[in-house]
């Protein structure tokens, strides 16, 4: 798997890139950090040429020291860590051209933990999340990779969901969970093990199984959102879908804002 990982000196770059340091242990892959190094308008100097050139190389430089200084800081051992790429420009456009140019297989960020719903789906909406093709790993908590929660319902494309992991995660191996979210109005959250299960569970459940990738456990879950989010704290990996074309709340997004664990969302 190649991984594109966005990074600045701070906390929530630290906490990501520690976590996808987990995964590497247990799963193959590249891990490529790369840090846009927005200009400060004030010192941007005018005009083109030798001049601007200088100023961008020279700027460009002393940001690569201090991100190279902070990556392997932060990795004590990472297996598929390369050398970060550092670059001049608008952060956006510069994670959009190294996507398509590297035909990476999930963009990574660190988002420092919040329970604020409202926020995670003004991100959503952000410029740069709009545009991304690839599934996106936001990671909020510094958690061990040794579980994984799919959390499905009737409104999604469950083999679409089913398929994109396999192809990402099928050779991890820890425990899967397909948690089925029924938002009924219980007083208390309930997450429970079910044997006869509805159609879509059973179908995540023939489709992992084809993959080599049989689940552990079918669940239900019932209650409210933030409920359910708290049963699910300390999950090593809770993913879910998004439809794009919407743009409007939905429960599983709802869930996945206020758990406390890393979060990977693919577009459907």
């Amino acid at each position: 798997m190649d991984v594109l990982l966005s990074v600045d000196n701070n906390l929530a770059s630290s906490i990501a890139l520690r976590y996808m340091c987990r995964q590497a242990r247990v799963i193959p892959m590249t891990i490529q950090p790369i840090h846009v190094q927005h200009p400060v308008q004030k010192h941007y100097p005018l005009g083109s040429g030798w001049v601007r050139h200088t100023w961008e190389d020279c700027i460009t430089m002393l940001s690569a020291d201090e991100i190279n200084t902070f990556v392997y800081s932060e990795s004590e051992r990472c297996d598929g860590l390369i050398k970060p790429k550092v670059v001049l420009g608008d952060k956006t456009e510069e994670v959009l051209k190294e996507l398509d140019a590297g035909f990476y297989d999930l963009y990574v960020e660190g988002m420092l933990l919040r329970h604020e719903v409202n926020r995670f789906y003004s991100l959503l909406k952000d410029r740069l999340f709009k545009k991304i093709q690839c599934p996106i790993l936001i990671v909020k908590n510094l958690v061990q990779f040794n579980s994984v929660v799919l959390l499905v319902n009737d409104d999604i494309d469950v083999e679409y969901m089913m398929s994109f992991y396999l192809k990402l995660y099928a050779e991890a191996d820890i425990p899967v969970f397909v948690v089925y979210y029924s938002a009924k109005s219980y007083e208390e959250a309930i997450l429970r093990e079910v044997d006869q299960c509805p159609s879509c569970l059973g179908k995540a459940r023939d489709l992992l199984s084809a993959g080599g990738r049989s689940p552990d456990k079918l669940m239900i879950a019932e209650g409210r959102s933030e409920g359910i989010a708290e049963k699910l704290k300390g999950s090593g990996l809770v993913i879910s879908t998004f439809r794009r074309d919407k743009g409007v709340r939905n429960s599983l997004i709802d869930i996945v804002a206020q758990t406390t664990s890393p979060i990977l969302l693919f577009w459907n």
